[in-house]
């Protein structure tokens, strides 16, 4: 069965969605997942939320196979996000232990690992993130660009303003300081539930695409290879609707580009494949 689901087109062309695969995720470890990576072999890497360990899950996506991976040396404070970067020194992820409810934290960390072939994996370097100006944030959104390979993280939107930040990396060092490129404001309901704060986000790996959701929808910007961000996020993205999801906390693009993949917190969760289709295919 194919679903379609309507999306809200801007200027840009903007893609439909269809939901081309709901497999139920049928494991009891995964009941607070807040991050999602496609990687190699047919594999989302997910991991939970605070009250977990460091550990990574490696989901098959073909035959729902579960790997579960220790991430040696690693402390699980709130790990909110992961990143997938692909180079010629191989596929790693980036794991984001910035979760900041009470914007209060004074370490925060993103681990970068080689993507797990074994059921532990060391971690390769460590990021301690320093805002700046901004000071504490809550971040539960990273992603990799594929051109520059700097990082993006984006704000949860706490105090009724999105910041989108850019750190340049060398040799998964920094190689400068981090730099706000994007604000945005979203409405502050009086309820503790927001459902405009940002959960996650993604670059595509072809460089052209960056996703930033929220609980219930997807903010999605298109680019040339030539063009940068910091141009591009200022322009009205397509907004693309997902399945209604309890918490969905995670997306991904997939390897080719081709589609987003989300799973949502809660236990025996649907793993979403929402195929991209553009007007001009």
């Amino acid at each position: 069965m194919i679903l379609f689901i309507t999306n809200i087109a801007f200027a840009q062309e903007c893609p439909k969605t269809t939901i081309e695969r709901a497999v139920i995720i049928n494991s009891t470890d995964l009941d607070e997942v807040s991050g999602l990576s496609l990687g190699s072999n047919n594999t989302a890497w997910v991991h939970n939320d605070s009250g977990d360990g460091p550990y990574l899950y490696g989901i098959n996506t073909e035959d729902q196979s579960i790997q579960k991976v220790t991430v040696q040396n690693a402390f699980a404070q709130d790990w909110e996000d992961i990143a997938i970067e692909r180079s010629e020194l191989g596929v790693f992820l980036f794991i984001a232990d910035l979760g900041d409810n009470k914007e209060k934290r004074q370490q925060r960390s993103i681990y970068v690992i080689q993507e797990p072939t074994q059921n532990t994996v060391e971690i390769v370097s460590r990021l301690d993130l320093d805002y700046g100006t901004l000071g504490p944030k809550d971040i539960e959104s990273i992603a990799i660009d594929p051109n520059d390979h700097s990082l993006y993280l984006t704000t949860k939107g706490r105090g009724g303003t999105v910041f989108v930040l850019n750190l340049p990396l060398k040799q998964h060092k920094p190689s400068g300081p981090i730099q706000q490129i994007h604000s945005y404001a979203i409405a502050q309901p009086k309820s503790k539930y927001n459902p405009k704060y940002v959960t996650a986000m993604d670059i595509s790996p072809d460089g052209t695409m960056m996703v930033i959701r929220d609980y219930t929808k997807v903010k999605l910007w298109t680019k040339t290879k030539e063009q940068n961000w910091k141009d591009v996020l200022p322009l009205k993205p397509c907004v693309l609707h997902l399945p209604l999801q309890p918490q969905g906390e995670s997306i991904s693009f997939s390897e080719d580009s081709s589609a987003i993949w989300t799973l949502s917190e809660k236990e025996k969760q649907p793993l979403y494949e929402l195929k991209l289709h553009f007007p001009h295919e």
